[in-house]
């Protein structure tokens, strides 16, 4: 464990979470128009995919990193399977307000279904690319 590996796992997981945000934000942000407006109440609100600006990126970048941060401990336990089950479960469990798609959003908001689903499979598909941008330039790497 080296300094450069760390770094290397720092760089490639915070790269590939905002780039993951740059390509799934757009798209959340199209399908989540062509919602019911009475069914998309809480997602309008919250914004769990917000508009890509400047501020966005920067926040983006800090949080990707702050994730990196968590995972860099136990990074040669994840296995690209366990890797992905690990994030997600993060964006599911670790919200400071109750944002659709997790579980404080469950609990204490009057969100529809359709809502949960839709921001789950929003952050599904961000950690699935975020996995494999992970995977893809480790191979890389390491060949």
């Amino acid at each position: 464990m080296n300094i450069q590996t760390k770094k290397g796992f720092l760089l490639v997981l915070t790269a590939g979470f905002t780039l993951s945000y740059l390509l799934i934000s757009p798209a959340v942000n199209l399908f989540q128009g062509m919602l019911p407006e009475g069914g998309r109440i809480a997602v309008d609100f919250f914004q769990p995919f917000r508009p890509i600006t400047l501020t966005i990126m920067m926040v983006t970048l800090l949080r990707g990193a702050l994730i990196a941060l968590i995972l860099l401990p136990v990074r040669h336990l994840l296995s690209t399977r366990l890797l992905f089950l690990t994030l997600w479960g993060l964006t599911l469990i670790c919200s400071l307000e109750p944002i659709p798609g997790t579980l404080e959003g469950m609990i204490y908001t009057r969100t529809t279904l359709v809502e949960h689903l839709f921001i789950l499979t929003g952050g599904a598909v961000q950690m699935a690319l975020v996995t494999w941008f992970y995977a893809f330039m480790t191979r890389e790497v390491s060949s």
